[in-house]
């Protein structure tokens, strides 16, 4: 099923642009101003990261595969923060980092976090994918043949 006559598109499209070689040209223009746009973001992006290697360089820092923040500013993402916003929350993750316990802390608990998933799933025989947790036969059969109340 077509939502569209091909002729009526076609007829349009070379009325707009004055036949097939006028579509052709429009097309190839049209291409131009993607690859433009494209060299334009890619450059905007490596300008970006230049500036916040710098910002972070002068404050003693390095740019980190891992920060968010950093990913943000340099992809010039809605979420991101200023050039300033972002060294001055780099340079406090940095000092969290470096001078606490955030990253023994953190590790910590993502461990006990684990144990504990590791510990509960041991209880159970089988995982059922619908209701997102393990089920034990056993116990479940044992439960039902109880008479109400015993």
């Amino acid at each position: 099923m077509k939502l569209y006559n091909v002729g009526l598109v076609q007829g349009v499209a070379y009325a707009k642009h004055g036949g097939p070689p006028g579509v052709t040209i429009a097309h190839i223009k049209s291409e131009e101003r993607k690859d433009k746009l494209a060299r334009s973001k890619i450059a905007k992006i490596a300008k970006r990261e230049m500036e916040l290697t710098d910002a972070l360089k002068a404050k003693g820092l390095k740019l980190r595969s891992d920060s968010r923040i950093s990913e943000y500013y340099i992809s010039g993402s809605k979420q991101a923060y200023s050039l300033e916003q972002t060294v001055e929350t780099a340079e406090r993750m940095h000092i969290i980092h470096t001078h606490s316990n955030y990253r023994r802390l953190l590790d910590d608990s993502y461990e006990s976090i684990q144990q504990e998933i590791r510990d509960a799933r041991s209880d159970y025989d089988y995982y059922d994918r619908d209701f997102g947790y393990r089920i034990n036969f056993d116990e479940e059969w044992e439960e039902a043949k109880r008479p109400p109340g015993g």
